[in-house]
């Protein structure tokens, strides 16, 4: 478990010698305004809707129960024996996808890092908590290893045409081009979702 930690930490410091301070300083210097509606109701919205979509999907040892929430209070987070891919990979790329969120609603690259270890933290103790204790590993990963990712997805979104946010941020982009729309058929109104991008 300590030498899973100390490689954590030694990714983490190795990302961030890599980033250019004057960015930093830059965006200290002169923030822009910062969006706060849109990075919070995407990421608790898509919480919302994944909890359940997890436990029908029988992702967990146990249905939501009130005992599981409030052990979660109780003790300190467990190191846990997910699959590799659900603690190493699934839980960065959705810390990247908090991170990006808060990235471009101007959050600056400390704010979208607390913002995405925020969420995390939501996510394990208000959310995932009904189900299954809070995960040490997903608190130290999702943000530690998400943020890398996100900034990563950031730069190259800001560097290439617009047709590489389908495969850069797919989610985010196809929420974007859905719609709501209301069409007339057989003397009713009916309201439907509609994707405005055409192939």
């Amino acid at each position: 478990m300590r030498n899973r930690t100390r490689a954590a930490a030694a990714i983490i410091l190795l990302a961030i010698s890599m980033i250019r301070l004057p960015v930093w300083a830059d965006e200290l210097m002169e923030p822009e305004r910062v969006d706060f509606k849109k990075p919070f109701a995407y990421s608790l919205g898509l919480m919302s809707i994944g909890l359940p979509m997890l436990i029908g999907a029988g992702a967990f040892d146990e249905g939501p129960s009130i005992n599981n929430f409030k052990s979660a209070f109780k003790s300190a987070p467990e190191w846990e024996d997910d699959s590799v891919v659900f603690n190493y990979v699934l839980h960065p790329l959705w810390g990247s996808e908090t991170y990006l969120r808060a990235r471009e609603a101007n959050f600056g690259i400390p704010g979208s890092i607390a913002f995405s270890m925020g969420m995390s933290v939501t996510w394990e103790y208000l959310f995932e908590s009904w189900v299954t204790h809070p995960s040490a590993q997903d608190l130290i990963f999702t943000t530690g290893v998400g943020w890398i990712i996100g900034e990563l997805r950031y730069k190259m979104k800001q560097q290439t045409s617009e047709g590489w946010n389908w495969v850069l941020d797919p989610i985010h982009t196809t929420l974007e081009h859905l719609k709501v729309i209301q069409r007339t058929h057989d003397g009713e109104k009916v309201t439907m979702l509609a994707f405005s991008k055409s192939f």
